[in-house]
């Protein structure tokens, strides 16, 4: 006798119901639509871009409270080596990207600290 025994019959037995269940949830599944995504496309419209960090956080926080999603550009460049040498985040800077439909809004929402980087009012 092995170390291993297995009853093949209730292995099977096992395995069928565990195939029954699979395809019992993917019909499922499917009569309900939730089958694979499609994906859409979405348009991004840059908003703000910063060279500094502390605002960076700080914008995240503005569009977080607004329940607005963004995708931050070149936020984490200067980490790839632990270090960014002098200019690197002028060069690059941490760039805000919003959906087309929310850009206005979150436009809005950062113009005062736009002014308060570049110094000028619209």
């Amino acid at each position: 006798m092995s170390l291993f025994h297995i009853d093949r019959e209730a292995f099977f037995r096992w395995l069928l119901d565990s195939l029954r269940r699979v395809v019992a949830e993917r019909h499922r599944r499917r009569s309900l639509g939730l089958g694979r995504q499609v994906r859409q496309s979405v348009e991004l419209v840059r908003v703000f871009a910063t060279t500094e960090m502390a605002r960076c956080a700080f914008v995240k926080s503005l569009l977080d409270g607004e329940a607005i999603e963004y995708l931050v550009k070149n936020e984490t460049l200067k980490n790839v080596l632990g270090w960014a040498p002098t200019g690197w985040m002028d060069r690059w800077p941490a760039e805000f990207w919003v959906r087309s439909e929310d850009a206005e809004r979150a436009r809005v929402l950062l113009r005062e600290l736009d002014e308060q980087s570049t110094g000028k009012k619209e």
